[in-house]
């Protein structure tokens, strides 16, 4: 498999911290990280990109994810796989959880590339999810509720899945 980037936006570092976690999963350094408040052009180097998000306001992207979007709209992916992994807080924030998520996976589809590793939406609480399409998140999805042991377990999960897809 090629060298994954994966690319992250982090204001508190809980999203940082969920990402860091994916070295348990890719023990061969596969993974080289980028925080996206220095700007997103490595991903013209990569073939096979997580691209990481938590919510925020109205299920808002981060401020950095923001600040790059109309960058990530300028490019080819079309060439490009993609897994999305979106961090939220499904109790304060219910309305709309993980919004931020299916910003980024609208810029993907709307740019033809193609996105792996959609998750089920059970195990969580919540009212309302932009991040569902065709019944499942449109990546994997991360509570701050979560355990250490959950979130690794439904990380585990889901690197099996879109290991699968990876060039």
């Amino acid at each position: 498999m090629e060298k994954i980037g994966v690319f992250y936006g982090t204001t508190g570092g809980r999203t940082e911290a969920v990402v860091k976690k994916l070295q348990n999963f890719f023990p061969n350094n596969e993974c080289e990280f980028f925080d996206v408040a220095k700007g997103i052009s490595e991903i013209k180097n990569f073939n096979n990109i997580i691209l990481a998000t938590p919510s925020y306001g109205a299920g808002e992207v981060q401020d950095d994810w923001a600040g790059n979007l109309s960058d990530l709209e300028s490019l080819d992916l079309s060439d490009k796989t993609f897994a999305l992994i979106g961090v939220g807080d499904q109790y304060s924030f219910g309305a709309f959880y993980v919004g931020g998520l299916r910003e980024l996976y609208n810029i993907l589809e709307n740019k033809e590339a193609h996105v792996v590793g959609f998750t089920e939406n059970s195990g969580y609480e919540f009212d309302d999810s932009p991040a569902i399409k065709d019944n499942k998140f449109v990546g994997l999805v991360i509570d701050d509720s979560f355990t250490c042991d959950e979130v690794l377990k439904r990380m585990s999960a889901w690197v099996q899945e879109i290991k699968k897809e990876f060039k």
